[in-house]
């Protein structure tokens, strides 16, 4: 059975971390490249999309879900409804193509970042967003799981999710498996996970959570806080680009 979701709980909940996030991405984008056309795949509600051409890039966003098509279109995003690759020309070529919070949920992240060099012009620079398996957070739910109690690590993997987790990394490890395809990091930041604004909004969007585990996370977030600064981040952006243009 599919997770219960409160979609406008959610969507107040994620929106104002989202916007923190995306103005330290494009803060670090513009060091690596500071214009151009730029492509956010699995776009959503459009935002990323938004504020980059704000920020000067010819931004655009493909978007598979119809709903979330239509929303982002109907907020005047740029956006085209399709897949990636499938559903681009085989000559498009973009400066920056972007993967925000959306990487790790594809089936074929191999054939992804082959089709991204593909679609990149010579100079230009591949950005993904990406929850971290070095985080505290993830960490913690591991060694949950390892004594027996699954729901933080299922949480973590959005397991019965329509659209769950296929795949984690640690920061060596994405940069490893984008040499592999001949991608070289330039730029590495920690982003935030678990603000304490917004935080209740988070964790109750999910119907099915129940109350007290909600409270329980709720405090146990708030007390560790000061904590957390000093561990790896929960979420990272890379930048790449090509093997050999450093």
């Amino acid at each position: 059975m599919m997770e219960q979701i409160d979609e406008p709980t959610r969507l107040r909940a994620l929106k104002d971390l989202r916007h923190q996030n995306f103005r330290q991405i494009l803060g670090l984008l513009k060091s690596a490249r500071p214009y151009g056309r730029l492509l956010d795949i699995g776009c959503a509600h459009g935002w990323f999309v938004q504020m980059a051409s704000e920020a000067g890039y010819q931004a655009e966003g493909i978007e598979p879900d119809p709903h979330m098509f239509e929303i982002a279109k109907q907020a005047g995003v740029k956006v085209r409804s399709g897949f990636f690759p499938q559903d681009l020309q085989r000559d498009e070529r973009f400066d920056v193509i972007a993967f925000n919070d959306v990487f790790e949920h594809l089936p074929d992240i191999e054939g992804a970042i082959d089709a991204c060099a593909q679609h990149l012009s010579s100079d230009g620079v591949l950005l993904i967003n990406i929850p971290s398996s070095s985080g505290p957070f993830y960490r913690a739910a591991s060694a949950l799981m390892r004594v027996g109690i699954a729901g933080p690590f299922e949480r973590m993997w959005q397991k019965n999710f329509a659209s769950p987790h296929l795949s984690y990394f640690n920061p060596k490890q994405l940069q490893a498996f984008a040499a592999r395809h001949g991608f070289a990091e330039v730029a590495m930041a920690p982003l935030g996970s678990a603000p304490v604004s917004g935080l209740w909004q988070r964790l109750r969007y999910d119907r099915s959570a129940g109350l007290i585990a909600s409270i329980f996370t709720w405090c146990a977030v708030v007390a560790a806080t000061p904590l957390l600064r000093v561990f790896p981040s929960d979420t990272n952006v890379h930048i790449f680009n090509r093997l050999g243009r450093q």
